[in-house]
């Protein structure tokens, strides 16, 4: 866990792929919530975890934690808001129909057995991906996205999705 920015009210920490937000039954030890409860034990903070911008478990990227409930309060707020912005990258190998444009398709739950996966389903709420592409070598692109709906919808779902809607193409999370 790399911590990029803190002050008395805010982390700002880089999270690696293979790294959990929070513990869960299957990778209780090693998230980011077990280390930074170490990491405030060392400095002495008596905060609990607030963790405002989490990420799935295979998604590298930054994350916002806040070190207080009125911080942690605020700062979700200007997320519902749609006045905090999150972008995404993936790297996609395979064939798009173009480069720049946008994806907009009803997201819903795979099933009722899964909280993670997601599809296109039309009792889906509507989420739109803004693609910015830039060529790299043979079939391989770099697609900066940009979730322009907000709500608790995960990076990787958004990743997923893309899998879905773009054929012949797979995405990973860039590291």
């Amino acid at each position: 866990m790399n911590i990029l920015y803190e002050d008395d009210f805010i982390i700002v920490l880089n999270k690696k792929a293979g790294m959990a937000s929070i513990p869960a039954q299957f990778h209780p030890s090693g998230s980011v919530a077990n280390h930074l409860k170490g990491y405030y034990e060392t400095k002495g903070i008596s905060s609990a975890i607030h963790i405002v911008t989490r990420l799935d478990r295979d998604t590298s990227g930054l994350m916002l934690v806040a070190k207080t409930r009125f911080a942690h309060a605020r700062l979700s707020e200007t997320l519902q808001r749609g006045l905090l912005k999150r972008r995404y990258r993936a790297l996609v190998s395979g064939r798009l129909q173009a480069s720049h444009g946008s994806i907009e398709a009803p997201i819903g739950r795979k099933s009722d057995l899964s909280i993670m996966e997601r599809i296109v389903t039309a009792d889906g709420n509507m989420l739109k991906l803004i693609l910015n592409g830039e060529l790299g070598i043979r079939i391989l692109m770099m697609l900066k996205l940009n979730l322009r709906r907000g709500g608790r919808t995960k990076s990787v779902s958004i990743f997923r999705i893309l899998d879905i809607l773009c054929s012949e193409t797979i995405c990973m999370v860039e590291a």
